[in-house]
């Protein structure tokens, strides 16, 4: 099976982040690729949005010979080229969308390792903020990447792409092994096709791989892919304004279709190279509406070869009887411990599942967790009109993939952040603990 990339969280939010929803009906999608298909419109958008100004030199930035250098130099970038979503705060959106590194305190001694976090399609650097500030207070040297056409405007992924993107990746993997021995790579979605491409070279100097909702095997893969061909006739699959600060909302088709190729060259080398040798941990969510989680599965057990390697995979059904346990935990089947269940519904924080976009982020988040300032209810998505209201003007909702019913059928919003975060961290740290065995473990710090 051959599927496209990550699109983000819009165009249904970007055809529901790499494509359509398993329930959006087949002919509306060829609607919405020539004209739109009737969803609640967000506002137009600024035409500026729409034009290529940035990200012209990725390769002189990539001359940087430190990453101090190189993440001033982006963050010129950024600075030049975005239209801030909040103008009163556009100095910080540049700070948060522009990459980033997080040094651990002194008291941890000897760093364990650097660390590399590779956003999704249509992100930022924002996206992998609490990972890396979770993995810093734990030892390690954390640096966030901005693949080019990111956080600017959506109009500069008119001129970037898979070509841009993969150097990028390598010369941050390339960097972090000229300055420490222990080289960890996290990539979300479109990151994780990335970071895990140059994990299965025979030569990568990489020791562990952590890929969260991989964009592997998807649920529309055969309509993403036509957008090799749309794009040369139709330039935008979406034009909507905006509603998130730190992800576009207008996607260009050439940015699906440059995605759908990251795909083709990571099923290229998974096949040149036959087995994943290096400790890999894939953490996913089968209430994803995006990713083909059973086939991710399947692509795991085949591929993963080495002994530490783990797949974790979250499930709103998995504790029907019991919900208020949130940690429930269980091996998918007695004699393979290297497959493991969490529990993906939460009374407490009333989750009803985690989306392709919710795993790797901490109910503490300020913008995309619970007390944050954002929520998702679907505006610029094909929700009726009362739904979003509703979801919009509730003091709280319930959250979830939307593929159903809210539980308590009031008001239902998208899920955006993970609240067994912690829980998860923990499997993360013991993942790379034994994945970097000359290092001592240490005791888990929450951020």
């Amino acid at each position: 099976m051959d599927n496209s990339g990550d699109i983000g969280l819009n165009t249904f939010r970007h055809l529901y982040l790499l494509g359509i929803v398993r329930r959006f009906k087949i002919g509306c999608f060829f609607v919405l690729l020539l004209s739109g298909c009737g969803f609640n419109k967000s506002g137009l958008v600024d035409p500026r949005l729409l034009q290529p100004t940035g990200w012209k030199s990725n390769e002189t930035l990539l001359d940087a010979p430190t990453f101090d250098e190189y993440s001033k130099g982006v963050y010129d970038e950024v600075f030049s080229s975005r239209i801030p979503f909040v103008p009163a705060n556009a100095t910080k959106e540049v700070r948060l969308a522009s990459p980033s590194e997080l040094q651990p305190l002194s008291s941890c001694g000897q760093a364990q390792g650097i660390v590399v976090l590779v956003h999704g399609l249509s992100d930022s650097a924002f996206s992998m903020r609490d990972l890396a500030q979770t993995l810093t207070a734990n030892c390690y040297i954390t640096r966030t990447a901005l693949l080019p056409g990111h956080g600017t405007r959506p109009g500069d992924l008119l001129n970037t792409g898979l070509t841009d993107w993969k150097l990028t990746v390598q010369y941050l993997i390339d960097q972090a092994s000229r300055e420490h021995n222990n080289v960890i790579t996290v990539g979300f979605s479109l990151g994780a096709l990335l970071t895990l491409s140059e994990a299965i070279k025979p030569d990568s100097p990489i020791d562990a791989a952590i890929t969260i909702s991989p964009a592997f095997y998807l649920t529309t893969s055969p309509y993403a892919e036509m957008t090799r061909w749309l794009q040369y006739f139709k330039r935008w699959l979406d034009t909507e304004k905006p509603d998130d600060t730190y992800r576009y909302e207008a996607i260009p088709t050439k940015a699906v279709a440059e995605t759908v190729a990251a795909k083709k060259r990571f099923h290229q080398l998974l096949t040149l190279a036959g087995t994943v040798n290096t400790p890999w941990l894939v953490i996913q969510s089968a209430d994803d509406l995006v990713v083909e989680s059973s086939s991710n599965q399947k692509l795991f057990v085949q591929h993963a070869k080495h002994q530490v390697s783990r797949l974790i995979t979250y499930r709103s059904d998995l504790n029907k009887d019991n919900r208020i346990d949130s940690h429930a935990t269980q091996s998918k089947t007695d004699d393979d411990t290297s497959l493991i269940e969490l529990n993906g519904w939460s009374d407490e924080y009333k989750i009803s599942g985690l989306t392709h976009v919710a795993i790797h982020q901490s109910p503490n988040n300020p913008h995309y967790g619970v007390g944050g300032d954002y929520r998702n209810c679907g505006i610029g998505g094909p929700r009726p009109r009362d739904a979003v209201r509703r979801c919009q003007q509730a003091e709280s909702v319930w959250s979830g993939p939307w593929d159903g019913d809210a539980p308590d059928k009031g008001p239902y919003g998208l899920s955006t952040f993970n609240p067994d975060y912690d829980n998860m961290s923990r499997y993360i740290l013991e993942f790379l603990d034994n994945a970097l065995p000359q290092k001592p473990g240490l005791q888990f710090v929450s951020n």
